[in-house]
């Protein structure tokens, strides 16, 4: 079975230039685009489609479906997200060159203390900042004819991929999972006796749920167990800080920052590992929990229970945090996840 793990351990001293000569090595291959799997015809239809005014191309949230929107329609979801002034804030300006001179500090820092060497502060530094755009992910999985959207933020800088690097191996647990593949490998190894309830919790908003300071508290206690030296966790933070809370984007022609939240898949990772480590597991609802299935913010669960004891363990795992909350739906014949129709 496949693992979503980091293999293997290094040294310290090794661990920056490790993952710095990693990130370099594959971006070319991400630049360069993926294997080629679509016929000619599809191609063309695609090219077509591009060109087309009215509609919005983008990749489901979940799965790996193509969905294609009605622009005015997209448009309205991101305006609706951005309307919410808990969560964005319009600025009246372009922050990029304050936040790379920021940034620039904080590299020159860490290289006169040793922590970083050189090659590491040439390839973090940010030397042409480029000013990032949102985009909306559509959740088909919620509904097909008006999905709601995760927003995105997109990031060509060196930082972001350097820290989802440092986090992707400790945001993960065993009871991650990669993909769909992943769950379809899971769930069909699983043999279950007796009457059971399937149920998936999925979290309101993760991405913009996400309070700054307790998602770094998450991120510091992860960062305890890896073989980090405290000067080296303390500057894993310290980008962390800056990215999470200067996170901001052009829509339109008008610049937002990203109050709460982030824009980034593994801080969000994280965030889900520690409270399933410090509530989820502990807890006296978990023995009747038979299979637990997390992908990012979205849970599969097999419940040995009855209902009423289910909608205790729900409304439990909503007294946890006050920004994570969790929907649930369950069924004692078939569930929808991911992009899967489960059965009992």
């Amino acid at each position: 079975m496949r693992s979503c793990r980091h293999s293997g351990t290094l040294d310290d001293e090794r661990k920056f230039q490790t993952i710095c000569y990693e990130v370099r090595l594959s971006a070319g291959f991400l630049i360069a685009g993926a294997c080629q799997t679509l016929r000619d015809r599809e191609i063309e239809a695609l090219h077509e489609l591009s060109h087309d005014n009215e509609i919005v191309i983008k990749k489901a949230d979940k799965g790996g479906a193509t969905v294609v929107l009605d622009r005015e329609e997209y448009l309205n979801e991101n305006n609706r997200q951005l309307a919410d002034p808990e969560v964005y804030e319009r600025l009246s300006y372009d922050p990029k060159f304050d936040i790379a001179r920021e940034i620039k500090v904080i590299l020159e820092d860490a290289k006169e203390k040793l922590i970083i060497d050189q090659d590491l502060f040439d390839f973090l530094t940010i030397k042409f900042p480029i000013t990032p755009e949102i985009y909306i992910l559509p959740k088909i999985h919620k509904s097909v004819v008006h999905p709601p959207g995760r927003p995105i933020v997109s990031g060509s800088d060196c930082i972001g991929v350097f820290l989802d690097k440092i986090l992707n191996p400790i945001a993960g647990s065993a009871e991650s999972l990669c993909d769909t593949t992943d769950f379809l490998e899971k769930i069909y190894g699983i043999s279950i006796v007796g009457e059971v309830i399937l149920a998936s919790f999925d979290v309101t908003s993760h991405y913009t749920s996400i309070d700054h300071n307790r998602g770094l508290e998450a991120i510091n206690k992860k960062l305890l167990s890896t073989q980090y030296s405290p000067e080296a966790r303390e500057f894993i933070i310290q980008l962390l800080r800056l990215v999470l809370t200067r996170n901001y984007f052009l829509f339109g022609d008008s610049f937002y920052l990203q109050l709460r939240g982030t824009a980034n898949m593994a801080p969000a990772n994280v965030v889900m590992s520690v409270l399933e480590e410090d509530f989820v597991y502990v807890s006296h609802h978990f023995g009747l929990v038979a299979a637990w299935w997390r992908y990012i913010d979205e849970v599969f669960l097999i419940w040995t229970g009855t209902e009423d004891l289910l909608h205790d363990f729900h409304k439990y795992l909503n007294t946890i945090d006050d920004t994570i909350k969790f929907t649930l739906v369950h069924s004692k014949t078939d569930i929808q996840f991911l992009d899967v129709n489960e059965k009992d």
